[in-house]
């Protein structure tokens, strides 16, 4: 810590400025455009999943995914109302 405040004033001032963007976010509008681009990429990945699984355990079963997910949806019918 004694080196820093060795250092002459202008260069403390460079190194803080060098430092800045990591310690502020200062684009509240880019980072939110972020999460919502990631929350929607978020959700294409999981349709994305759950379409395999039901492919998967569709071949598995010898049926068709049409089967599975009728089925899917009747045990979540049953499991949330």
């Amino acid at each position: 810590m004694d080196t820093y405040y060795q250092l002459p004033e202008d260069k403390k001032r460079q190194m803080y400025l060098d430092a800045e963007p990591q310690l502020t976010i200062s684009d509240f509008k880019q980072v939110e455009k972020n999460i919502k681009t990631l929350s929607m990429k978020y959700s294409e990945l999981e349709e994305k999943f759950n379409e395999l699984k039901q492919y998967s355990i569709a071949q598995l079963l010898g049926v068709s995914t049409r089967t599975i997910r009728r089925d899917m949806r009747v045990i979540e019918k049953q499991m949330f109302h």
